[in-house]
Order: C-alpha cells, then structure tokens, then sequence
C-alpha cells in the first residue's frame, strides 16, 4: 500500500554538536552527492518508488515537491570545499549491519561521498549492538528503514526533541532532531481534530526535512505476497465486522484468518 509504505533512507545524527553532521551544509552535500537513480536500479533492481520525503504518495503530508536536494555532485563538491577550507577535512563514517548486502549498499554510498571529496569509512555491525549504537547516538551515517504509518503522529516519537537525548543515552529519537518547527508542527498533528491542519503540519514537516536533511531520502518501499490464482483473499486479509476496509498487507506482513483455496 502506497500509504503505508517504509521509507529508506540514510539517517544522520545531527546531535553531535563536535560531528560534521552538525553543519547543514555538509548534510546537503549529502544529499546533493548520492545518485538516487543509480541507487535503485543497483539496490532494488529500478522497483522502488525514489522519496523526496517521509511521507509516500497517498499519505497525509506528502508532497509532489518538497524542495528536498536532487543529485547534483557539482554542487555538493561546492558545499565541501566551503565548509573544509573553514573547519578542516570532513570524516565520516557509515555504520550498517553485518549483511553482505547492506555492505555494498553501504560501499556505494561511500563512494558517492568520497567523489565530492568527503573521507568515508564503512562499519558493519551485528544487528542487536547496531540498534544499541543508533539508540545511544553513537553514530554518523546509518543504513536505515522505517516510518511506516497510517497516521502522521505515530513518527511523533522518531522526530520530537521530547525522546532525543544527549549522545551516549539513549533515546528513540535516534538522530537527535531537535527542531522547534518539527516540534510544533508534530503539536498540532496530536492535539487537532482538524484533518486540513494536520495534513498542513505533515506538510510543514516534510519542507522542514527538505531544508535541513536531517535524513537523506531514498526510495519508498514496495512489498508484495506472491501467490498462485487458487489462492484467495490474501491481501486483503480480513472482512471488519462493520463491513468496512481493513488495512491489508502492512510492510510485508499480511492476515492469514480468511485465506481460502480452491480445490
């Protein structure tokens, strides 16, 4: 379901006040560095839909154009060289799973970066200690996937100043955004019972993500069940007594209650 659907996406810790990351600039050169074409035909054989946001089509907040950088290394390389000639070599790192695949998907962000003239490093780690190191901020770049939603509020606790934390705790907000326009406009998504005010806070959201890059925007997912013909009813899963529309599949995972086949 497009409405639904994971967001992938490098995500930044922008809390370190002593990381390079601290410096929009260099979070666009980001942005600006990663071939986002190349990306999905290498990574997700051309299906992926390409984000400029968190919010997929079809959800509340999404926009056609969020303003949000597209590939452009001449600009980054520009970015670079600004910041470097006034604080010194950029160095990151890249932290992903011990994954073979996420691997190269990580050695091809590297590459991008180092093209514009930053100093990547690639680390891999076991799942369960990678979760720690997000949890506690003890990160640069990290490989992730999440933000599948059927309302704007559930991001509420991966983006509020109200679950970041001091690097070395640990928090849900993981890339310690701390914006006081994210935090209002996440405000008025849980205290408004007004459906055009929390899609324009959504709204908001997405453009303040798209002027700041405090995550850099992949692609959205597609997940699919495959099935031969006599297999019935398995994305839609389950009938609501009140004979309204159920949720389907959601992020891979699918109701197994009424799946029929013919004999």
């Amino acid at each position: 379901n497009s409405h639904n659907a994971e967001t992938t996406y490098l995500m930044l810790n922008v809390g370190d006040p002593e990381s390079d990351l601290a410096d929009v600039r260099v979070r666009k050169a980001i942005a600006y560095a990663v071939d986002y074409d190349t990306v999905n035909q290498a990574r997700s054989a051309g299906i992926a839909r390409i984000a400029n946001g968190p919010y997929p089509p079809g959800s509340q907040g999404y926009l056609e154009d969020t303003g949000y950088p597209t590939y452009d290394p001449e600009k980054a390389r520009q970015l670079v060289e600004e910041y470097e000639a006034e604080n010194g070599p950029i160095e990151l790192g890249i932290r992903t799973t011990s994954d073979q695949s996420n691997l190269l998907s990580a050695q091809l962000f590297q590459q991008f970066l180092q093209d514009v003239g930053m100093d990547v490093s690639v680390d891999q780690q076991e799942q369960g200690e990678l979760v720690l190191s997000a949890a506690k901020g003890e990160f640069e770049i990290f490989l992730y996937r999440n933000l599948a939603t059927q309302d704007p509020d559930q991001n509420n606790v991966f983006w509020g100043s109200d679950t970041s934390a001091p690097v070395g705790s640990l928090a849900i907000n993981f890339g310690r955004i701390e914006d006081p326009v994210i935090d209002q406009n996440l405000d008025i998504i849980r205290e408004s019972d007004d459906p055009d005010e929390r899609t324009a806070a959504a709204e908001a959201i997405n453009q303040r993500f798209a002027r700041k890059v405090y995550n850099v925007w992949l692609t959205w997912g597609e997940w699919a069940i495959a099935s031969n013909s006599g297999v019935h009813q398995i994305a839609t899963g389950y009938n609501l007594p009140d004979g309204g529309e159920n949720l389907g599949m959601r992020t891979g995972s699918h109701q197994v209650s009424q799946i029929w086949i013919e004999q």
